[in-house]
């Protein structure tokens, strides 16, 4: 339990800066001139929440398991993470849209918990 919680507030904090990273990448992308159509204009935000929170999670995680529990990752557990990760991001989305923006809070909450419990069932693989 100790070990879900850690992996947890490391996906979470490493999810927001995996949502700062790859707006800060879109905005790289559109200042070189390279055409994102992607979204429209509210491109930015969804490269954000639909890459930048589920890769920045599982990064997180791995990096925990890594560093501080001293296991090696494990590439099937991080894929599921990325994988239920974005359907988190969708979820979020959806529910965003239901609730309305004081939702927007929540997105990386519900990306955390999905992608640990995707790394977790990838442990089921082992």
């Amino acid at each position: 339990m100790k070990k879900s919680i850690y992996e947890g507030l490391s996906g979470l904090f490493f999810s927001i800066i995996g949502f700062f990273l790859f707006i800060g990448f879109y905005d790289a992308l559109a200042t070189s001139r390279i055409e994102m159509t992607w979204g429209g204009d509210k491109g930015r935000l969804f490269w954000g929440i639909f890459l930048g929170l589920p890769i920045g999670c599982a990064f997180g995680i791995g990096l925990i398991d890594k560093f501080y529990f001293k296991v090696g990752v494990m590439i099937l557990g991080m894929i599921l993470s990325v994988v239920l990760g974005i359907i988190g991001s969708f979820v979020g989305v959806f529910l965003l849209d239901k609730f309305g923006g004081c939702f927007l809070v929540g997105i990386p909450f519900l990306v955390a918990v999905t992608s640990v419990c995707g790394y977790r069932v990838g442990l089921f693989f082992k």
